[in-house]
């Protein structure tokens, strides 16, 4: 499993879980919303992706609220039966100029 976002690369699910969701999802938010919207899903095969525009609502450990908005891409892969999370790619708007 590898992860791509604007905190930095991940690769393997250890990493992914620990870096990522337990050590800046799980403690940084003490709420959170992620909703998808415009959600495209192919599949050819044993693969499958889906593409979406994410609006992710939250409130911070210390109580500030924080919100962003994106493009997520996930790709998937189906083993023994079933699918599993290959890849994914978040993306965040450049700034305004």
């Amino acid at each position: 499993t590898s992860v791509v976002t604007p905190l930095g690369r991940f690769t393997g699910w250890e990493s992914v879980r620990d870096g990522l969701y337990v050590n800046f999802l799980q403690k940084a938010f003490a709420e959170r919303s992620l909703r998808p919207e415009n959600v495209a899903v192919t599949v050819s095969g044993n693969t499958a992706w889906a593409v979406f525009d994410w609006t992710f609502t939250a409130k911070l450990a210390d109580g500030q609220p924080f919100s962003s908005k994106g493009w997520e891409s996930h790709v998937y892969q189906k083993i023994d039966g079933r699918w599993v999370i290959a890849h994914l790619h978040y993306s965040v708007p450049p700034p305004r100029q």
